[in-house]
């Protein structure tokens, strides 16, 4: 019992595992015995938000942690106990920060905000800052970030340059492509994932919606669940694991 809350996901590197607490206190534990290893203080939260801290490791073993106070850190745990750098996302005005899980990928991270998306290089580097609003975690296939907004719109960013080149909104494809108002049924579509040329979304109402971006994007199909979806989804085999408050599903 460590007294404070966790409030992170978890990481493990070398036997290690690495959370926070809702403090912003780094903690890393031995993986085999649970005994503490070391902690390391960051910033503290001067307000209380619905954001958890979230941690990523790079591909040289740093460790990312965004706080709950909007700081990006790049520590060094392994070699020495060092911050290789960090970067502010809470603006002035900014009373609760708000934000997403990082993503990495080509040694590079993509942080999105409630306002901003932005690319750093390895070194923290901002290499480009774009007023992109995103309500989920973006996902990156080859040189195209996909993401959606509050207003349930689809956009496609080009992560060379931070340019968008693709914006519409959910609600008018599925209606171009089936005749049918969907506005009032779809809520917010909380999930996104890329499998080769298709786009799978999912709405917090439990609408799975495939869409086809080879060419053109375009409706493949859609369909209302009768179940809640209460927990990230795993995919295996072909197949979607995840739960509902009750219940374990596992879908084609």
């Amino acid at each position: 019992n460590f007294l404070v809350p966790f409030r992170s996901n978890l990481k493990i590197l070398n036997n290690i595992l690495f959370l926070s607490d809702e403090k912003n206190k780094i903690i890393l534990l031995d993986i085999n015995n649970g005994k503490k290893i070391d902690e390391l203080y960051t910033q503290p939260s001067k307000t209380v938000s619905n954001f958890e801290s979230n941690l990523a490791i790079d591909k040289k073993d740093n460790l990312l942690f965004l706080s709950t106070s909007g700081s990006l850190y790049s520590l060094n745990f392994i070699n020495q106990k060092t911050i290789n750098w960090i970067q502010n996302f809470k603006t002035e005005n900014e009373i609760i920060f708000k934000g997403n899980p990082i993503t990495i990928f080509n040694n590079k991270i993509l942080v999105s905000t409630k306002n901003n998306i932005t690319l750093l290089n390895e070194n923290g580097l901002r290499m480009w800052d774009k007023n992109i609003q995103s309500s989920i975690s973006p996902i990156i296939s080859g040189n195209i970030i996909f993401t959606i907004n509050d207003d349930n719109y689809l956009i496609l960013i080009d992560s060379q340059n931070g340019q968008i080149i693709y914006s519409q909104s959910i609600y008018f494809i599925l209606n171009r492509d089936f005749r049918k108002d969907f506005k009032n049924k779809i809520k917010k579509v909380s999930q996104i994932f890329v499998n080769k040329n298709k786009l799978f979304l999912i709405s917090n109402n439990s609408y799975f919606i495939e869409l086809n971006i080879e060419k053109q994007i375009k409706t493949n199909s859609i369909k209302k669940n009768p179940f809640n979806i209460s927990t990230d989804i795993i995919f295996l085999n072909k197949e979607m694991v995840f739960m509902s408050s009750k219940n374990i599903y596992k879908v084609n």
